[in-house]
C-alpha cells in the first residue's frame, strides 16, 4: 500500500491545535506537509506548496471561522478540490469550531468530522488513511442458511425446522417430537418471528400441525404429521421411507404375514422404530396396509393387516 501523504490546509490562527494533530499523524505513519516544517527561510512559498500538493494522497482542509476568511486557504482549497475531481487525492474536510451549516456549499455533502481532541482525531484519520476499517469482520451466515438445500424449494428457516424435527425424533411417528417456537428458536439459532413464519410454511405444506391457544401464537406447539417423515427423512435423515416400505412389503408377502404387530415386525427385520414407523406410514398412505386404532406409545401402526394391493406393489418393485 502507498504511504499516505497528507497536505494540511489551515489558517495560522489554528496552528496550536493543528501542530498536535500533525505531530500525531506523523507518529502514526502519515507523512504530513505542514508549512511550519516544510517552508524555510528564503524558500519559494508557492513552489513549496505546489510540491506539497503534487505529492499528497490526502488533502486535509481544516475549516474554521479564521480559515474560511483567508484568501490563501481558499486558493489551496480550490487546488484540493481540483485534485479530488481528477482522482489524484482524497479531500478530507475537518471542522474546527464550525457548524456544518457554515461550510461552503461544495463541502456540505461530504462527511466533515469535527476536531475535538486533536490526538483522537489524528488516530481516526491515520486509521482511515492506512485503510483500517471500523467495519467488523464478516462472520458466517446463520446455520439455517449454511445448511440449506437450494433445490428443495422451501425457505432456509422451514428447512432448519424440518431438520431439527427429523434429527430429534425418537420414533419417527406423528407428534414426535413437539416444540414451541421458543425451543426451535434456540435449536435453529433463528428469531422467534422467523420460526413462526417457518412453521406456518410447513403447515401450509400439510406436513406439520400446530396446537395453538387462542390469541397466543408463540405459546403454540408444532409437531410433524405422518407425511412429514416421508418427505424429509430422505433429505435430512438416514433412511428412505419409500425404499424401506418396499422392503417391508416384500417381507410381509414372502412370509405370508397378512396381519401382525409392528413390534414383532421390527424384531424380525432388526429395525429400530425410528426406521419402521415412516415405512409403515408410507404403506398406510398407499392403502397397502390397514391399521387398528389401538394406541401405542412407540408405533403409530402398532397392529395392521395387509390389503390385496400389496402383492402388486412388491412385483412392481422388482
Amino acid at each position: 500500500m502507498t504511504e499516505p501523504v497528507a497536505f494540511l490546509c489551515h489558517a495560522s490562527e489554528d496552528k496550536l491545535t493543528l501542530s498536535v494533530l500533525a505531530d500525531e499523524l506523523m507518529r502514526r505513519g502519515v507523512n504530513v506537509f505542514f508549512d511550519e516544517w516544510e517552508i524555510g527561510p528564503g524558500d519559494s512559498i508557492r513552489q513549496k506548496i505546489d510540491s506539497g500538493l503534487k505529492a499528497c494522497t490526502h488533502f486535509i482542509a481544516v475549516l474554521s471561522e479564521a480559515s474560511l476568511r483567508k484568501p490563501w486557504v481558499n486558493q489551496e482549497l480550490d487546488a484540493g478540490l481540483m485534485l479530488k475531481l481528477e482522482g489524484v487525492t482524497k479531500l478530507i474536510p475537518l471542522r474546527l469550531g464550525l457548524p456544518v451549516t457554515s461550510l461552503p456549499p461544495l463541502l456540505r455533502g461530504m462527511h466533515s468530522p469535527a476536531i475535538g481532541d486533536p490526538i483522537e482525531t489524528a488516530r481516526d484519520l491515520a486509521s482511515f488513511m492506512h485503510g483500517i476499517s471500523k467495519k467488523p469482520p464478516l462472520g458466517e451466515p446463520p446455520q439455517a442458511v449454511r445448511r440449506a438445500h437450494p433445490q428443495i424449494g422451501i425457505s432456509p428457516t422451514a428447512q432448519a425446522i424440518a431438520r431439527v424435527m427429523v434429527e430429534r425424533s425418537k420414533y419417527g411417528r406423528p407428534r414426535d417430537p413437539q416444540f414451541t417456537p421458543e425451543q426451535l428458536s434456540a435449536l435453529c439459532d433463528l428469531s422467534e418471528d422467523d420460526i413462526v413464519t417457518g412453521i406456518d410454511e410447513l403447515k401450509k405444506m400439510e406436513v406439520v400441525e400446530i396446537q395453538q391457544p387462542i390469541g397466543h401464537r408463540r405459546s403454540s406447539i408444532a409437531f410433524p404429521d405422518g407425511r412429514f417423515f416421508l418427505k424429509f427423512d430422505p433429505i435430512f435423515g438416514n433412511n428412505d421411507p419409500e425404499a424401506d416400505a418396499r422392503l417391508v412389503a416384500a417381507h410381509l408377502v414372502n412370509t405370508q404375514s397378512g396381519s401382525g404387530s409392528a413390534h414383532d415386525l421390527a424384531a424380525q427385520l432388526g429395525w429400530e422404530p425410528r426406521r419402521l414407523n415412516p415405512a409403515l406410514e408410507y404403506l398406510a398412505m398407499k392403502n397397502l396396509i390397514k391399521s387398528s386404532n389401538e394406541l401405542d406409545l412407540v408405533f403409530s401402526h402398532a397392529y395392521f393387516m395387509t390389503t390385496a394391493g400389496i402383492k402388486s406393489f412388491v412385483l412392481e418393485s422388482r
